[in-house]
C-alpha cells in the first residue's frame, strides 16, 4: 500500500496508459473484475476493481443477472488526461467452477468482442496462454466455444516479481490511493514455494486456508488478456500522440510525430513480445 499514488482525478486515467484489459473472476454470487492499464515494458496501472453481485446462472438480459451489468461495464469508455477515450481491448473470464455453462453462454453471445473464456492450469511448465480447446455444451442444441488455458503459475510468478519492482518503468505496478486494503491482501494471498522434482526446481503457489485470492486471480486473467492481445505498444503510442495533436492543431505535424526511430518509445522484451 505504500506505493499507492494519486490518480489525475476521479475517473481519469494516466495518459501513459495505452491498452486496457480486464480479468473477471466468477463466484457463486458475484463477479469480481479488475481493469488494468498497460504501457510499454508491461508497466501496469490498476484502473479499477469492481464487484457485481448476482447469481451468474441468471442469463444476461434477465432481471438480477450480473452479466447484464458486466456488459454495460465493459462498454464503458475511460478518459485519459488528454481527453482521449479508451475502450476495453480484451477480457478474460474464468470458466472453472460451478458456473461454467453460464460463462460459455456469455462468451458465445459476445463473440467478436475480444471476450474470452479461460481456465487456469497449474504447473511451471505451462505457458501463460495455451492453444484454445473447443468446448460444447447444451443438451438439445449443441453449442461450441473456444476455451483458452492459462498457465497460472507462470502468470503469478511474473506478477509477484513485478510487485517487487520499486521504480516506475518496465514491469512496475501502479495502484491508486484509496484502494481497499482487502484488495492488496487478496493480491498477495498466495505463497510462492519452490520444490525440487528429480533435482530440478519448480515454482508452486499455494493459498492458505480461508484466504481470499480473487484480486490475484483477476490480475492473472487481465495479464492473460494482454498476452492474447499482443499489442504493439510503440505503434499505439505514436497513434495516441497523433490523436492528441488533432485536438490542438492540423497540418504536417500530425504525420511527423513518429517518423524517426529516435522518436519512437522503446520498451524491453516482454511476455507479450515473446508469445
Amino acid at each position: 500500500m505504500k506505493r499507492c499514488e494519486p490518480w489525475p482525478k476521479d475517473g481519469v486515467i494516466s495518459e501513459r496508459v495505452l491498452v486496457l484489459t480486464v480479468g473477471v473472476d466468477v463466484q457463486r454470487d458475484r463477479l469480481e473484475i479488475e481493469v488494468v492499464g498497460w504501457a510499454g515494458g508491461e508497466e501496469s496501472w490498476s484502473i479499477d476493481y469492481h464487484v457485481i453481485h448476482g447469481d451468474p446462472d441468471i442469463p444476461e438480459g434477465t432481471p438480477g443477472s450480473p452479466w447484464t451489468d458486466l456488459t454495460n461495464y465493459l462498454r464503458r469508455l475511460w478518459k485519459n488526461e488528454r481527453g482521449i477515450e479508451l475502450k476495453i481491448d480484451s477480457t478474460c473470464i474464468d470458466s472453472a467452477g460451478s458456473n461454467t455453462q453460464a460463462v460459455y453462454q456469455y462468451v458465445k453471445a459476445h463473440r467478436g468482442a475480444r471476450i474470452f473464456a479461460i481456465i487456469g492450469r497449474a504447473g511451471s511448465e505451462k505457458p501463460i496462454i495455451g492453444s484454445p480447446m473447443r468446448r460444447r455444451w447444451g443438451k438439445k442444441t449443441q453449442r461450441a466455444v473456444d476455451v483458452y488455458t492459462v498457465g497460472v503459475d507462470q502468470a503469478k510468478l511474473a506478477i509477484y516479481r513485478r510487485l517487487q519492482i520499486t521504480n516506475p518503468g518496465p514491469g512496475y505496478c501502479h495502484f491508486p490511493i484509496g484502494r481497499n486494503p482487502e484488495y492488496f491482501r487478496g493480491l498477495t494471498a498466495e505463497k510462492m514455494l519452490t520444490r525440487y522434482v528429480k533435482g530440478f526446481p519448480k515454482i508452486e503457489f499455494r493459498k492458505p486456508s480461508k484466504a481470499r485470492n480473487e484480486p490475484l486471480d483477476c490480475r492473472v486473467y487481465a495479464f492473460a488478456a494482454l498476452v492474447m492481445l499482443s499489442p504493439q505498444f510503440d505503434e499505439i503510442a505514436c497513434n495516441r500522440k497523433q490523436e492528441a495533436l488533432k485536438k490542438k492543431t492540423t497540418g504536417d505535424k500530425e504525420g511527423e510525430l513518429c517518423n524517426s526511430e529516435s522518436e519512437r518509445p522503446q520498451s524491453r522484451i516482454t511476455y507479450v513480445s515473446r508469445w
